[in-house]
């Protein structure tokens, strides 16, 4: 059985590449499931949990902020502004993080800094929502 490669990508490294047997990624119209032989498209990805597949092996589970997906019949990429594993989510960090953005949010006064503190309070709340923490 051939397996799909994947590279999973951030801004700042090369998150993951490997070979896999499935890839499940929360696409922006619903979960899509990607393996070898799988027809060419690209999606965009909504913030949830990437799930990785192997025989005999437990689940990977990686979070993902958002982003593209490009699937084609041997590979898929993935490009995410943050890709981290769900297992070394802290959420006391993570509160403590949501707690402080909140906190600023209200003593802001300028739009972009709303809009900047409003994305990471989102991305704190999938975090700990994700890891059964909300």
């Amino acid at each position: 059985m051939s397996h799909l490669k994947i590279n999973l990508v951030t801004p700042e490294k090369l998150f993951l590449s490997a070979e896999v047997e499935m890839l499940v990624v929360p696409g922006e119209m619903g979960d899509f499931g990607a393996m070898y032989g799988h027809a060419p498209f690209i999606s965009s990805i909504r913030t949830g949990v990437i799930e990785v597949h192997n025989p005999g092996e437990d689940t990977r589970r990686i979070f993902v902020s958002g982003g593209f997906a490009e699937v084609n019949g041997e590979s898929c990429t993935i490009l995410a502004e943050e890709l981290l594993d769900v297992s070394a989510i802290n959420a006391e960090t993570t509160r403590t993080a949501l707690d402080d953005a909140r906190y600023s949010l209200e003593h802001s006064s300028g739009d972009a800094e709303k809009l900047l503190l409003q994305n990471v309070i989102n991305l704190a709340e999938a975090k700990l929502q994700v890891i059964g923490a909300s």
